[in-house]
């Protein structure tokens, strides 16, 4: 954030996939983002500082008045979703490493 608004800046948020990230955001932000509804993470978050702060599930999403449109879109920018923090694990991991192979090369 690089400049401050007039009135009170917006809050925190701070997604949690583990322990970590549980710990940032109980001592730091202003509230917790789980897109995997596990019990284990509200309670870390609890744990580190969050009790009392609001907690956010995140559900994605696609609308549009075309629903073959709407399909394609999901597919395309949440395919990775639906198997929870593993998938997105690996899918970071394995983009990282063809990222890295192909910049050796360039």
């Amino acid at each position: 954030m690089w400049d401050l608004p007039d009135a009170a800046p917006p809050p925190i948020c701070v997604a949690v996939a583990g322990d970590r990230s549980c710990e940032l955001a109980g001592r730091l932000a202003d509230l917790v983002v789980v897109g995997d509804p596990q019990q284990e993470l509200i309670s870390a978050f609890d744990c580190h500082g969050g009790t009392g702060k609001p907690g956010v599930g995140q559900l994605p999403i696609c609308h549009d008045t075309d629903r073959d449109a709407a399909i394609t879109r999901a597919h395309d920018r949440f395919r990775w979703c639906c198997g929870g923090w593993p998938v997105i694990h690996a899918i970071r991991q394995r983009f990282l490493v063809e990222t890295a192979c192909l910049n050796a090369v360039s």
